[in-house]
């Protein structure tokens, strides 16, 4: 509250505590939160939804695939890798590409394996992703130990037997699914086991997991990596777009606020205010020139058109009162001169 009264405020005071100025503000105010929270709402929705249909599309390429591959020829594969990887000491396992590791795993890659990474690679042609490899899972060294890889030619190709380490967290979303998250309850599709990873190799992946078999404590899984950095790209041009798209709907919103509250509220009260202060100078001048609430034609609808309808019969009682008045002491001293 002012501490001034508005006679002892200056101008810009005035404008400040004025009727027009509390409106401006409060209508900036609401706009900047309902901006806001639309910007933030809306951008959460777009990347919740870009997040739910990438992770089950991934899902469901690794869930068909699984049903089309040798699951015998994979029993084989993941017991010769794993045999060799059991027993190797962890001291040896510092580095999963170094050649004196990998070299324990050469007489695994034969024409079988060969075979199924051609069949690796057409699957993962055909569901454009960028990886499809089968892989056993270490959980408690948080290790993915790589059986047969699809793409040879890529750069980031796995030898049998090689492995990268991912975070706990990460490899039991892939593998066994998260929490639901809040479009997975939407769509009632449930727990899947995929997960969004970013790491500095891979930079942004959308992995699903389908289980195959488990091998000496090993769980065995079929693998579908889908490549997400053009996803990244793309929300970042969304996010720009849609702030410019809710800036430039709440500043019309803006300026159509103002406006209508300057034309149904702050006019109509600054109106009442000047014909109120012409009235009582009128009377402190003795004029009696009257009408100042009687010219204004306010035609909001509300309570402020309530209030001029009053001012204006007050107005006019108080002007019909005060001429009776003048009569009657006219004819007093007519009557006392008589």
């Amino acid at each position: 509250m002012p501490k001034k009264t508005v006679w002892e405020m200056n101008a810009f005071e005035r404008n400040h505590y004025s009727l027009g100025g509390r409106t401006f503000r409060a209508v900036i105010l609401l706009a900047l939160v309902i901006g806001i929270s639309a910007v933030g709402f809306g951008f959460y929705l777009y990347t919740s939804t870009i997040d739910w249909e990438y992770r089950l599309k991934t899902w469901q390429n690794a869930r068909g695939a699984a049903h089309l591959i040798d699951t015998a020829e994979v029993e084989r594969q993941a017991k010769a890798v794993l045999d060799i990887y059991a027993a190797t000491d962890e001291k040896d396992k510092t580095d999963p590409k170094a050649e004196d590791y990998l070299a324990l795993y050469d007489g695994i890659y034969d024409d079988a394996v060969e075979e199924q990474r051609q069949l690796f690679y057409t699957m993962m042609e055909m569901s454009d992703s960028i990886a499809v490899y089968t892989a056993a899972v270490d959980l408690e060294h948080g290790r993915r130990i790589f059986l047969v890889d699809a793409n040879p030619n890529a750069v980031n190709y796995c030898m049998p037997g090689a492995f990268d380490e991912l975070p706990r967290e990460s490899l039991i979303a892939m593998t066994e699914g998260a929490k639901p998250k809040f479009m997975d309850q939407f769509y009632d599709t449930g727990v899947m086991p995929s997960a969004i990873t970013k790491t500095d190799l891979y930079g942004y992946r959308c992995t699903a997991a389908e289980k195959l078999m488990e091998i000496d404590g090993y769980p065995v899984y079929l693998f579908f990596d889908t490549d997400m950095n053009h996803v990244a790209d793309i929300s970042r041009r969304f996010l720009l777009q849609y702030i410019l798209l809710i800036a430039l709907v709440t500043l019309l919103a803006v300026i159509v606020s103002i406006w209508h509250m300057h034309r149904t509220t702050v006019r109509p009260v600054n109106q009442l205010a000047a014909a109120a202060k012409a009235y009582v100078q009128d009377r402190v001048d003795d004029h009696r020139t009257g009408g100042y609430f009687s010219k204004l034609d306010i035609r909001t609808g509300d309570e402020i058109e309530n209030l001029c309808r009053t001012l204006k019969a007050m107005e006019s009682e108080a002007g019909e009162y005060v001429q009776h008045l003048t009569r009657i002491t006219a004819e007093k001293e007519r009557v006392s001169t008589e």
